[in-house]
């Protein structure tokens, strides 16, 4: 017994060291394989542990199988044996070189690396990586890679695109949902997210759908937009419900666009400030907006606007309030007006006109017509005006009550001017009227006498009765302007 023990405690100090190893190994860490790395050339005969190599005679392809594990794959140029690669659903391709015409390479595992510039590439699996210059046809999944313009893409109706960049022609038959595009698309079933720059021509099919994704470049469409946003012109065959707009709708005849698609709104503002419903207008509500004078202007007597390119009406498209500057677009009446819209105007400069004694103050544009009337106090009377050098008069002068002159490119200040009435001043206007009363009653009665004597010779009255009329009016004029300014005096 104690022998046993004794034996027991010869292990506790390796026991110890397993524990206290496993404890300072880094958490999580595992030892991964080194990749195997293949070279073949054609003097290659023969597999490793971990793949095989050969054929099954002399007129079949030769075949390299991956099996399982991560390879790093070099085949030069100068490789010219017909070859087939099958990386296997547990291998997968880190890296390497394949440069040889020859080769086509069916993965069912992945590629994460490497540069093929071989004859074609079926992805059944998982391309996440490496550069490909070769055909490639996917029915798995790209999430990431580079393929370059000697390269081209064709995504299997089961097959999907999330990312990578493509500089090549891409026919998309299954679901692209993100990648980068530079060269043109063709879809022809759906595509929902993703970047088109300006030389990835798009072209949806019939049947085909767009319901996201940003496109700098142009779209032609057969099929279906539902939504995403577009830079750079449409050309509309078939339906568009959704998406926003940045340029130009080019609509067919029997093509429509109806629902939540949105058009951008650019403002071309000088001297001006905008507030409202921002930088975009849904298709079918109105899209209303209010101009505000910078200091030192007015709101502009107009302003421009024009839809998906087309000059808008005033009064049947938009509506301009120049007194309160709101701007009101309705929803395009016709398909030709649907898309972006633009907005123009300018302030107009104005200058102030500073009134004492009367009315007339504001601010006008150089041009406009100003009216100023003196405002006359109880007991005094209107002398003249003293108004800034310069100043052309359209209606009156600087001694009327009431004058209008042209609004120069300047300020303007008048002042009017009063004095007080005296009692002597009435008197004589009070005198004023009774001998002019006097006088006008003493020509009446003299054309009543001479128009009797007429009567009485026989005459014809008609020249008597103009005559009496005359005076009338002449009395009544005199006694009224006699009594008026009596008024005024007291």
């Amino acid at each position: 017994m104690e022998v046993s023990h004794m034996k027991r405690k010869k292990w506790i100090p390796y026991i110890l060291m397993f524990f206290l190893t496993m404890l300072l190994l880094p958490a999580g860490r595992v030892q991964a394989a080194d990749p195997v790395t293949i070279n073949l050339t054609d003097s290659t005969t023969h597999g490793g542990s971990t793949y095989s190599y050969g054929h099954y005679n002399e007129s079949a392809p030769w075949q390299l199988t991956l099996s399982s594990g991560d390879f790093i794959l070099n085949i030069g140029s100068d490789y010219t044996k017909s070859l087939i690669i099958n990386v296997g659903s547990g291998a997968t391709v880190v890296g390497g070189t394949i440069s040889s015409g020859n080769i086509s390479m069916a993965v069912n595992g992945s590629v994460t690396g490497g540069n093929f510039t071989c004859s074609i590439v079926y992805a059944r699996n998982t391309i996440s990586g490496g550069t490909f210059n070769c055909t490639v046809n996917n029915i798995g999944s790209i999430t990431a890679g580079t393929f370059t313009s000697s390269a081209s893409v064709t995504n299997d109706s089961i097959g999907t695109i999330s990312g990578a960049e493509f500089s090549c022609p891409v026919t998309n038959n299954g679901s692209i949902t993100g990648g980068t595009f530079n060269s043109p698309v063709t879809n022809n079933n759906s595509i929902s997210g993703g970047t088109f720059n300006t030389d990835a021509s798009v072209t949806n099919s019939s049947g085909a759908t767009i319901s996201g994704a940003d496109f700098n470049s142009t779209v032609t469409n057969n099929g279906s937009i539902e939504s995403g946003t577009f830079n750079n012109p449409v050309s509309n065959n078939n339906s568009i419900s959704g998406g926003t707009f940045n340029d130009t709708i080019t609509s067919g005849e029997t093509a429509s666009v109806t629902g939540s698609a949105s058009y951008s709104v650019a403002k071309t503002l000088a001297n001006l400030t905008a507030s409202g419903s921002g930088d975009t207008m849904m298709n079918d509500s109105d899209y209303t907006m209010t101009l505000s004078p910078d200091a030192g202007y007015g709101l502009p007597d107009s302003v421009a606007v024009t839809l998906n390119g087309n000059t808008a009406v005033s009064g049947t498209d938009y509506t301009y309030n120049a007194n309160t500057g709101l701007i009101t677009i309705k929803p395009a009446l016709t398909a030709a007006n649907k898309g972006p819209v633009t907005i123009s105007a300018a302030g107009i400069k104005v200058y102030t006109v500073s009134v004492t004694g009367g009315t007339g103050s504001g601010n006008y544009a150089a041009g406009s017509s100003v009216t100023l009337t003196a405002s006359v106090p109880d007991g005094q009377e209107f002398t003249g005006w003293t108004i800034s050098e310069g100043t052309v008069y359209t209606s009156g002068s600087k001694s009327t009550a009431s004058v209008t002159f042209t609004m120069p490119a300047s300020d303007v200040t008048a002042a009017a001017a009063f004095r007080t009435v005296s009692q002597t001043d009435s008197e004589t206007a009070v005198s004023q009227t009774a001998a002019k009363t006097s006088a006008s009653r003493t020509a009446v009665s003299q054309t009543s006498r001479a128009a009797s004597a007429a009567t009485s010779d026989g005459t014809d009255l008609s020249l008597w009765f103009l005559i009496a009329a005359a005076s009338l009016c002449t009395a009544s004029s005199v006694i009224f302007s006699s009594l008026r300014s009596h008024r005024r005096v007291l």
